[in-house]
């Protein structure tokens, strides 16, 4: 999901290499597979990560570098792809805004492998880039789990998904299949947000 949104790579892509010996993707999975464990992240966390992947992707102007946390000249340097950067903080804000039991930014830069500095960085930038804005509502919610869950039938199944076709994410609505007539169509909800903190 991170390279679907994030790298915006088309999801028939990522299909085509999941199971192969020489996944590019390999990697990043088992990295955010350990940093979901390390940190305990429950499902319903991971999903608003994703979310917040997703507004953060469409966010407008600059938008969001994770890159820039880095010190002039360091971010070359580090070996943490900006993709799993960028998942690292959405996870860390996710947590934060879920979880009562949050851990702090030293436990999370402990389990990214970088100073707390960096850390801190990357919160702060992505709440800027999100307007400080991570409240999810029911329907949006709804709507997002509805869309990852598709995305998801389609990836595991190859083809059509009940008569339904993705768009949003750029490239999903290729791999599910060309839209006919009859057809659902589930597009992903806009990266919008609002202002004052609901629980889930």
């Amino acid at each position: 999901m991170v390279a679907l949104i994030w790298d915006r790579t088309p999801l028939p892509t990522l299909m085509a290499v999941w199971h192969s010996s020489n996944d590019p993707y390999r990697p990043l999975r088992d990295q955010i597979h350990l940093l979901i464990t390390a940190m305990r992240a429950q499902s319903v966390v991971v999903i608003l990560a994703l979310k917040y992947l997703h507004r953060l992707r469409a966010a407008p102007g600059k938008g969001f570098c994770p890159t820039d946390a880095f010190a002039e000249g360091q971010a070359q340097c580090h070996s943490t792809p900006p993709n799993l950067l960028a998942f690292f903080t959405t996870l860390l804000l996710a947590h934060k805004f879920y979880d009562e039991q949050q851990y702090t930014n030293s436990a999370w830069a402990s389990v990214g492998g970088f100073p707390v500095r960096v850390a801190n960085k990357l919160e702060t930038a992505a709440l800027d880039a999100l307007g400080w804005k991570l409240g999810v509502g029911e329907a949006e919610y709804g709507g997002w789990l509805k869309t990852l869950e598709i995305i998801v039938s389609a990836g595991a199944g190859g083809g059509g998904v009940g008569g339904r076709v993705v768009r949003g994410v750029p490239g999903a609505g290729i791999a599910v299949r060309k839209r006919q007539a009859g057809d659902e169509v589930v597009d992903i909800p806009p990266a919008s947000g609002v202002s004052k903190k609901q629980r889930l």
